[in-house]
């Protein structure tokens, strides 16, 4: 009776109506079921070092790059789209005189205050600062409008200078009317880095080495020599649409 209610249990079902069940059946069972977990926990084992093999292969793959495409001076410059879109640059950083050039020639000035009203519009006493003129080398104004001011002019003088240099090896519709509005364009960023600093190193190359700094009377004869010269080649106006470009009378 009590093997009847074992094997019964084993089955799940009653004893009053459980068949006879045969021993050897149910551990065939339990054998077959321990197999099947043994290969797949086999297969793991086996699959593992395979998996980290790969991974580690991954990890030692060359990752320099070798770009299709890339812009340098010798592959751009190319086709007239390409010349004007480097001239708007040179023309679009004269926005960020709006900011530096501007502080520092309006608020030095009896022309402009900042009203500071406790820590409102204080900023560090950068404004008091610039309307005092009491800035140091280490100061918030000198490290921010000073220097911001000195590296967005050369950003135009150094943009000038690319395009310059590339319009020396191809040849563009209107090539004589767009180096007139670089060197002009240069000029007048040169006029505010005299305006602003006196004498500045003179640049008209794109060489990548230390400069000596130029006398202020020498910045004003670049500027003078650059602009009588391109007066010629600018036109005396622009259509609508291009409308802010260099004229002679501009």
């Amino acid at each position: 009776m009590r093997a009847r209610r074992w094997r019964a249990h084993a089955h799940g079902g009653d004893d009053s109506i459980c068949e006879p069940c045969n021993g050897r059946e149910i551990m065939t069972r339990t054998r077959s079921q321990y197999s099947v977990r043994g290969a797949r926990r086999l297969t793991q084992l086996l699959l593992a070092p395979a998996l980290a093999a790969v991974v580690l292969l991954q990890g030692c793959t060359d990752l320099e790059e070798s770009p299709t495409s890339v812009i340098t001076p010798e592959n751009f410059f190319q086709t007239e789209q390409e010349v004007l879109g480097s001239l708007a640059s040179v023309y679009g950083t004269l926005r960020n005189t709006q900011w530096g050039v501007y502080n520092l020639s309006s608020i030095t000035t009896d022309e402009q205050i900042v009203p500071t009203r406790g820590s409102d519009w204080f900023d560090n006493g950068r404004w008091l600062e610039i309307h005092r003129q009491t800035w140091s080398p280490t100061s918030t104004s000198a490290l921010d409008d000073m220097n911001g001011t000195w590296n967005d002019l050369f950003t135009g003088v150094a943009r000038s200078n690319v395009l310059l240099a590339a319009l020396e090896n191809v040849t563009v519709p209107d090539q004589a009317i767009i180096v007139a509005e670089l060197r002009t364009l240069r000029a007048f960023y040169y006029f505010m880095l005299m305006d602003m600093f006196g004498g500045v190193p003179i640049v008209d190359n794109t060489e990548l080495i230390a400069r000596p700094k130029n006398t202020r009377a020498e910045v004003f004869q670049f500027i003078d020599t650059e602009l009588n010269a391109a007066r010629a080649d600018l036109p005396a106006s622009w259509p609508a649409d291009q409308s802010g470009r260099m004229t002679q009378g501009a």
